[in-house]
């Protein structure tokens, strides 16, 4: 059995050493959204079933199959409703099996700030679902999908993986069939998806689409950028928003994994005047310069003693820096072959699985296989 949705929200996982050139943080923005309130917290869970592996194809729950519980908690009232508990009996002829995405953070009804929410069983999405209002156009979360731009499986989908400290790699080969942070991270989204906590279009929408809903106040969530943060300021003074790290498993106490972009630098191996090109590069990631590169780059350093400029002036890069300093660079297409077609293969098979169109199983088995020709 696996209980999929809940109450918290999540953030990520370590994989290799930060990059020794600026680097641009993927950190999630959460949008602050002011909507009307009743006077009192009317809390509701629903709890639904699926029939998630049906190894004899029979469409019944025989044993040995696997069942997926949804349990999804609302406040359908405007004022918060605080310390909500869920205490949740699972069947007695059932194991559980996986583990839920849970943070110690969840959002306000007000959506105006963070705050502590204790509960009994963990649980993930249902705070997305109190962030999302479908009927006006609100939605949770925001996921690009794009097979022309298919870097959202790099920034949006496999950074649920690297928050908790997985991986989808094993020995330098794709590990994803059998593969337990894969699985979760992927049913996850999967849930979210089912509960229509993502907003339309996930299919067709690339990462400037995925700015753009948020800019306009549209979604409650999005992973991005920090090079975005002074555009989404530009184009919406009014927005009101907060930067935090990805949102992990429960009981994942390490750092978290962030997944990122970054700009390299390096002497060619024919150059001719190699030993003055390396004292350029000295020179360029000293402590001094390289602040200074990353205040104007709005990027993080690569000298792990440097500090940009905006750290003590600007209050949401402040937050970010904290979150990179507290977490670990994660992105494991970084060196893969043909990285961009790996995106791909695993997108066409991730929409199919969304859909309703493939199985767990079939997807995961579908993307490996794809994978491996490349290997």
């Amino acid at each position: 059995m696996r209980i999929t949705h809940a109450i918290a929200r999540a953030t990520g996982r370590r994989f290799g050493a930060p990059s020794s050139a600026p680097v641009t943080l993927l950190a999630v923005l959460l949008l602050t959204l002011s909507l009307p309130a009743p006077a009192a917290p009317v809390v509701g869970a629903t709890k639904s079933d699926a029939l998630q592996v049906d190894n004899d194809s029979d469409t019944n729950a025989d044993p040995g199959d696997t069942l997926r519980y949804t349990i999804q908690i609302q406040n359908s009232g405007t004022t918060n409703a605080n310390n909500v508990g869920l205490s949740d009996t699972i069947d007695a002829n059932t194991t559980l099996s996986g583990v839920p995405h849970v943070s110690p953070l969840a959002f306000k009804d007000s959506y105006s700030s963070l705050g502590n929410v204790g509960i009994t069983v963990p649980a993930a999405s249902g705070v997305l679902l109190n962030d999302a209002d479908p009927d006006n156009n609100v939605y949770g979360w925001v996921l690009p999908l794009s097979l022309e731009q298919p870097n959202g499986i790099q920034n949006d989908v496999m950074a649920w993986v690297w928050a908790s400290g997985g991986s989808m790699m094993a020995d330098g080969q794709p590990n994803l069939v059998d593969n337990e942070d894969v699985r979760s991270a992927m049913e996850f989204i999967k849930g979210m998806y089912d509960a229509g906590l993502i907003a339309p279009g996930t299919f067709n929408m690339r990462e400037q689409d995925k700015v753009e809903e948020f800019t306009n106040g549209r979604v409650g969530m999005m992973i991005d950028s920090l090079a975005h943060i002074n555009l989404i300021r530009e184009r919406n003074p009014d927005l009101n928003f907060a930067i935090t790290a990805l949102p992990a498993v429960e009981g994942y106490d390490g750092p978290r994994g962030l997944p990122y972009a970054s700009w390299g630098i390096g002497v060619a191996e024919n150059s001719e005047h190699q030993a003055e090109a390396w004292r350029l590069v000295e020179f360029l990631m000293s402590q001094e310069m390289n602040s200074q590169l990353s205040s104007i780059a709005n990027a993080f350093p690569g000298n792990v003693n440097a500090t940009p400029d905006f750290v003590e002036s600007d209050e949401l890069f402040a937050d970010a820096f904290e979150v990179f300093q507290t977490g670990t660079l994660a992105n494991e297409f970084v060196g893969l072959p043909v990285a961009e077609e790996l995106m791909r293969q695993y997108d066409e098979q991730f929409q199919l699985y969304l859909e309703g169109d493939l199985t767990l199983d079939e997807f995961l088995t579908g993307a490996q296989e794809s994978w491996m020709s490349n290997f």
